[in-house]
């Protein structure tokens, strides 16, 4: 999206007040403190447009597609769609294509000669009046898409939002898979060795050496 529009007519202002301090230090050979600008034009209701000439010439940043078919009939609705000529016309060629010059415009042969009809050659004057026309037209146009996209970006945001599917979080890592339990003992293998093994090896011997001798005094 470009610089808003009141973004665009206060930056050319504040270009004025610099240049105005520049030369008042070129005579005076002192700095000169600027004066504080404020911005002449604000758009005081997000529907509202830019009607003052004195400040769309100042909108010279162009980013509004023309050939979008709702931007269309928004600007046939508030009435700026008159501004740039009838559909397929020379003329509409430069507002389509905002990026067309000023010398394109005057090395055309169509709006030096034939727009008027009957063959007659405009001045020099002339033609730099049609070339106000167009880039108040121009600007016009920018001050409409912006109030376009102001009214229609919540509805677009709102469809696109309802639309994704849900994201996961950058930081949120699927859990690891649970290990297995340990398989159980079935008997096959060797039997661990406890901290009082040898106790219990100590004792069945003192029990079969009990065992043997009292075997022995009965057979005497």
């Amino acid at each position: 999206m470009a610089t808003p529009v009141e973004d665009q007519v206060h930056a050319v202002f504040f270009a004025k007040e610099e240049a105005r301090c520049r030369e008042v230090e070129a005579l005076t050979g002192k700095p000169a403190k600027p004066r504080d600008v404020p911005k002449p034009w604000r758009r005081t209701a997000p529907q509202a447009l830019l009607q003052d000439p004195e400040f769309l010439q100042h909108v010279t940043e162009l980013d509004y597609l023309l050939e979008v078919p709702s931007f269309q009939q928004f600007c046939l609705v508030r009435g700026v769609l008159h501004v740039a000529g009838e559909p397929g016309s020379r003329r509409r060629e430069f507002f389509v294509d905002h990026a067309k010059t000023k010398d394109q415009f005057f090395a055309d042969r169509y709006f030096q000669h034939a727009e008027s009809g009957d063959g007659y050659a405009y001045t020099r004057a002339e033609m730099e009046g049609q070339w106000r026309v167009i880039t108040l037209g121009r600007a016009a146009l920018q001050d409409a898409w912006e109030v376009y996209w102001l009214t229609h970006a919540s509805a677009r945001e709102a469809s696109r939002a309802a639309s994704a599917p849900p994201e996961q979080a950058e930081n949120e890592r699927p859990a690891a898979p649970r290990k297995p339990p340990p398989a159980k003992n079935t008997g096959s293998a060797t039997p661990r060795k406890t901290a009082n093994a040898p106790a219990k090896s100590k004792a069945r011997r003192q029990v079969d050496l009990f065992q043997e001798a009292s075997g022995q005094r009965r057979r005497r």
